[in-house]
């Protein structure tokens, strides 16, 4: 942060306020990309410092944009389509935006803003904590007063858990360990207070990640498998010893057990259980009958009026009145693309991921891994929570940081 404003770069500097109300206070966000954009007009168009640089790998977030615009052709109520265009504008807006970057900025100077967006919410959930006089969970208080889901919390914390880990491996993070390690502790205990089952789940792999690293290379190969090989038991014990989740494992040994009896059964005995767990697998199996009766989706907007009727038709009214999404972006897209939407989706991560092993980019890896594991279980690119948050920070590393990284990634061969 000292550099840009030493060097008066103010163009990262609007990249780093923008990380820093997007990840510690989201209610700023729409202000702050908008003084992105006045900063890109102004160094690219009169004082001429951005040079257009094509980026194949960027645009498949225009894609992704077009296709959703492209729904709105069969799409029942266009006028709802049209918002939620609005909320996707991301998708569009940054991948182009950065189609002209600005070669004198320091990346890792930026996306120092990482840490301080997640030092900041730290510090939010802590002083909800200590001052507002509740007995709340920090659950309640993401939810209630900070207005953000539980998992995109833990999403941010284990991302910048990653910048810090990362960037010492490659050299190119400013942050001192005598720092780096007392904020790695700060988010390790914000992800756990979060309760996210699957961000704890998301949190405990890149842990091991980076402890398979650097056993890797530190010692012999057979220590690295023997590690691997026992990593899976280690995690499944750990998470199952943590006691605010015992109820989800709970909630997923019964769904295990009522699936194999059918999903009329399943419907019918869960229709009033207030699980989350239990709400998500219904949603799951509503969502994909939706999709196999519309192969080609119901258009863009049209959603939630298929959930609904699909939630009268099975009498889950608890379902109807949450009224929602399918907690699941693979099926989310289904459910308004058909299966073209869904294959884009997967095609679209699978590339940016062997993007990010060709580049030897860990923190490409693990950010787009995030994406695509957290969309397992959530609806992660319906929120702006989402949406702004991994279009900026991908095309970020693959604009400033995938060609020239010098980490790498464990050689296992």
């Amino acid at each position: 942060m000292i550099n840009l404003i030493k060097n008066r770069d103010y163009y990262g500097l609007s990249i780093l306020m923008l990380l820093v109300v997007l990840i510690g206070y989201q209610e700023m966000v729409s202000p702050a990309i908008g003084i992105f954009i006045l900063v890109v007009i102004t160094e690219g168009l009169f004082l001429k410092r951005l040079k257009f640089e094509f980026n194949k790998f960027t645009l498949l977030f225009v894609v992704l944009f077009v296709l959703y615009l492209i729904g709105l052709i069969w799409s029942e109520h266009r006028e709802i389509g049209w918002k939620l265009l609005e909320y996707k504008m991301a998708f569009f807006i940054f991948p182009v935006l950065f189609l002209f970057p600005k070669r004198t900025s320091n990346a890792s100077d930026f996306l120092s803003g990482i840490v301080w967006g997640c030092l900041i919410l730290s510090l939010r959930f802590l002083a909800v904590d200590l001052f507002q006089n509740v007995d709340l969970t920090y659950y309640e208080i993401s939810r209630q007063y900070i207005h953000l889901h539980p998992t995109y919390a833990a999403i941010y914390f284990t991302i910048g858990i990653v910048y810090l880990i990362e960037g010492k491996i490659s050299n190119r993070n400013p942050w001192k360990w005598c720092y780096g390690i007392p904020l790695i502790i700060l988010f390790s205990i914000m992800i756990l207070a979060s309760t996210s089952l699957a961000g704890i789940l998301y949190f405990a792999f890149v842990i091991a990640f980076f402890i398979a690293y650097f056993i890797k290379i530190t010692f012999h190969k057979i220590v690295f498998w023997v590690y691997l090989l026992l990593i899976p038991i280690v995690l499944i014990i750990g998470v199952s010893k943590i006691s605010f989740l015992k109820y989800d494992l709970e909630m997923i040994g019964v769904v295990k057990s009522d699936i194999s009896q059918g999903k009329q059964f399943l419907l019918e005995k869960h229709k009033a259980n207030e699980s989350g767990t239990i709400e998500r697998v219904m949603m799951w199996y509503i969502s994909t009958e939706i999709i196999v009766e519309n192969p080609l989706g119901v258009g863009t907007g049209d959603i939630d009026f298929y959930l609904l009727d699909k939630c009268k038709k099975y009498d889950l009214k608890l379902l109807y009145e949450l009224n929602l999404n399918p907690h699941n972006q693979y099926l989310q897209i289904g459910i308004d693309l058909g299966f073209l939407g869904i294959i884009y989706l997967i095609g679209m991560l699978g590339a940016l991921i062997m993007k990010s092993i060709r580049s030897a980019d860990i923190f490409l890896f693990l950010t787009v891994l995030s994406l695509l594991f957290n969309s397992l279980f959530e609806s992660v690119l319906q929120r702006q929570s989402g949406i702004v948050f991994y279009s900026l920070i991908i095309c970020l590393l693959l604009v400033y940081r995938s060609t020239t990284t010098n980490a790498k990634l464990p050689n296992v061969n």
